[in-house]
């Protein structure tokens, strides 16, 4: 089926974890919508099986839990689309792009022939991804459902996957779904995912769901489960007590419910402070909570670098294994990671959580890649960088601290240029501060803060 007269294909983009049910979904929208549903990984798969010349490069790739080259998987693609027996121009491209190559790629090859409508993101922990592909191993037969190359997929997602969606939604193409919930729920919200995609408003019979009020439904009592199940520490267990006691005036009840959760804590926005190393963020973060004592609580990152001086465990970092910090990543327990100057540092969920449920406000000391990390995530936290007056200024202070060769002083320069270029370029921060004197530094913190956070 060629495009004619003119007439794009329209296409959707269908991204998540592996395990996260895209495939389930897209069948749901196949069966609704009337959408073709071209699966990247399946289409490879195919070709893996045909005998072609292109099946043991593609079966090595996959074995290895790597991206297989962009252009074959767009060429495939292509040669589905033209020849898909149909009469509809409409396409959900299951599991792609997969990487930023293949955005390109497919931008440079088939964008001119196509609308993309969106890229339909299916959300899910990881830890709840693990064990899926792990039950579906049991039975589908699929090589590629074990443990090694289950992490291999899981540390290529992260790495590939996640950029794409996070440089995608800077330009308001992704639309996020919960994939955690049971599938009938997840297609609920799916369902309103596509008729945004396609411009339409829903039908007003699926703009809420309408149960009979002597029993419940099994989507219903699924819907309970997930909210019992639910991380959220406030909205779940509020969701479930409405659809468990089903109050007759909904309204009245959430404002009396939510009124008792604002008495018991109030949940600060966390404040991020980032900046290069030796811009003295320690001392900046010393002089905030020595005055507002009790106030704040400085989460405890995770590193895999050795203790540096009189460094205790669990007060300046929790010093932790590369094999243990690359476990927990993969189980999602991380808010935020990266690899600095050869190790990995990370906020932990649980820190922040904990802090939070304290009703204390949490700092979080975080690089640049960490704070790109938090603006993708629901935190929506302060944001403050610390910036040295100079970097000749800088480069003296981290040789005065007589801790580290002058080749790890010139990498942390290097590091430092860039971090400075975001952290002070327009809109990435909410107030950029020059430490130049510790005096004025104690007095502006003060004033910051109070105006960010009055109530304290």
């Amino acid at each position: 089926m060629a495009v004619v007269g003119g007439e794009k294909w329209k296409v959707i983009f269908v991204l998540g974890g592996p395990g996260s049910g895209k495939g389930t979904q897209c069948a749901k929208i196949v069966e609704k919508f009337g959408y073709i549903h071209l699966s990247a990984g399946d289409l490879l798969r195919a070709e893996r099986k045909s005998g072609s010349p292109l099946a043991e490069m593609i079966n090595s790739y996959i074995q290895q839990g790597a991206l297989v080259p962009a252009e074959v998987t767009v060429r495939l693609i292509k040669q589905a689309m033209e020849t898909a027996e149909s009469s509809t121009v409409t396409f959900l491209i299951d599991g792609f792009p997969r990487s930023t190559e293949n955005l390109d790629c497919f931008n440079r090859d088939l964008l001119p022939l196509c609308d993309l409508q969106c890229i339909l993101f299916f959300d899910c922990p990881l830890d709840v991804l693990e064990q899926r592909l792990l039950n579906r191993g049991k039975s589908s037969g699929r090589d590629d459902d074990n443990i090694a190359v289950i992490k291999k997929r899981f540390k290529t997602y992260a790495d590939q996957t996640i950029p794409v969606v996070d440089m995608c939604e800077k330009d308001g193409l992704v639309i996020r779904v919960n994939a955690k919930a049971p599938v009938d729920v997840v297609f609920k919200y799916t369902c309103l995912a596509v008729y945004k995609a396609q411009g339409l408003p829903p039908p007003a019979d699926e703009c809420t769901a309408r149960v009979s009020k002597p029993g419940a439904a099994a989507s219903e009592k699924e819907m309970v489960q997930y909210f019992a199940e639910s991380v959220d520490p406030i909205f779940a267990p509020l969701m479930r007590r409405i659809l468990v006691e089903r109050p007759d005036d909904v309204k009245s009840f959430v404002v009396e419910e939510l009124q008792a959760v604002v008495k018991t804590v109030v949940k600060h926005p966390p404040l991020v402070i980032s900046g290069p190393s030796g811009a003295g963020k320690g001392t900046i973060i010393d002089l905030i909570m020595k005055a507002f004592p009790g106030k704040f609580c400085f989460s405890v990152s995770h590193t895999t670098r050795a203790p540096r001086g009189k460094e205790v465990d669990g007060i300046h970092y929790h010093f932790v294994t590369r094999d243990t910090m690359e476990r927990e990543i993969a189980a999602g327990k991380f808010i935020e990671y990266a690899e600095v100057h050869g190790n990995f540092y990370g906020t932990s969920l649980s820190a922040v959580e904990r802090i939070w449920n304290s009703g204390k406000i949490c700092i979080l000391d975080i690089d640049i890649q960490g704070v790109k990390q938090v603006k993708a995530s629901p935190l929506s936290p302060r944001f403050l960088f610390i910036s040295p007056p100079s970097l000749e200024v800088l480069e003296q202070r981290l040789r005065g601290r007589g801790t580290e060769s002058a080749d790890k002083i010139a990498i942390r320069m290097k590091n430092a240029s860039e971090e400075m270029a975001f952290g002070t370029a327009s809109g990435n921060m909410d107030l950029v501060y020059v430490n130049n004197s510790l005096a004025a530094a104690s007095d502006d913190m003060s004033k910051q803060m109070l105006e960010w956070y009055p109530s304290i």
